[in-house]
């Protein structure tokens, strides 16, 4: 008998640690594992998993509410300067904590693709946008894409203190969604994680992304430090699925990343 859906899409919901995800994503994650399993306990165990690593492994804690509080707490004044408030929210993120040591050289990396009167598009942003404080200079508008709505509830309450109207934060699914269309797009550390919810989506979305300049970035190491053949394999992964259209402009490893830009043809 094949495992109900809508039981499926409650139960996770019901759980404390998932309630506040977006319904359509769990949905959507539920509609995807239901057919591989004939037991709603495995199919609810696989999608628990599955929705913890697209988002829940890398928050550390209730970090989304403190930054809320830091945020609240801090105030507007000099914001989009201010570094070491910047990475103490950093630091609430695994993804965005393991890039602090290197954090001004791969903001000086981005900036280098990204003008003034550039609007930007942050797919699957995370904390990332915290970093702004980092970049050379701002870019026009700032279009944050996350799949989690508390997040993206974070992300506009940071925008609305930094006093930039043309920043703001969407929820979006990059697994099933193309985002809106930007001069640059900003893919960090994204698309392994696309992959592995549907495979070929992270050739699907790089063929379809409206965007002139693209950055993708890849770990090169796990979150406990361990290489594994990392940065030789994404290197292939990412040049064996690049689109005709697209040719690499740079690549450069910064710490535990690695980065390449990508301009349109």
């Amino acid at each position: 008998m094949p495992v109900d859906v809508q039981r499926l899409v409650a139960d996770v919901l019901s759980s404390k640690k998932y309630a506040s995800m977006d319904e359509a994503l769990v949905r959507r994650v539920c509609a995807d594992l239901s057919t591989r399993y004939d037991k709603h306990s495995d199919a609810l165990r696989a999608t628990k998993t599955a929705l913890h690593r697209m988002h829940q492994a890398f928050l550390r804690g209730d970090g989304a509410q403190r930054a809320h509080h830091l945020i609240r707490e801090r105030g507007s004044h000099n914001l989009s300067t201010d570094r070491a408030f910047a990475r103490q929210l950093l630091a609430l993120h695994a993804s965005t904590a393991e890039r602090l040591p290197t954090i001004e050289s791969a903001c000086a990396f981005l900036g280098a693709f990204i003008g003034f009167t550039d609007r930007v598009v942050d797919i699957g942003s995370g904390f990332a946008p915290f970093a702004l404080p980092f970049y050379p200079h701002l870019p026009a508008a700032y279009l944050a894409c996350e799949i989690s709505a508390p997040i993206v509830s974070l992300l506009n309450a940071y925008f609305a203190a930094l006093d930039k109207p043309a920043f703001t934060a969407i929820p979006l699914d990059a697994a099933v969604t193309t985002p809106p269309p930007a001069d640059v797009a900003l893919l960090l550390k994204l698309l392994p994680l696309l992959e592995q919810q549907r495979k070929g989506r992270a050739r699907d979305l790089l063929k379809t992304l409206p965007a002139q300049r693209i950055i993708v970035s890849f770990p090169v190491t796990t979150l406990s430090g361990r290489s594994k053949g990392m940065e030789a394999f994404y290197s292939t992964f990412l040049e064996s699925n690049l689109p005709d259209y697209l040719t690499i402009t740079a690549r450069q490893r910064i710490g535990s990343e690695l980065f390449y830009a990508l301009s349109a043809q």
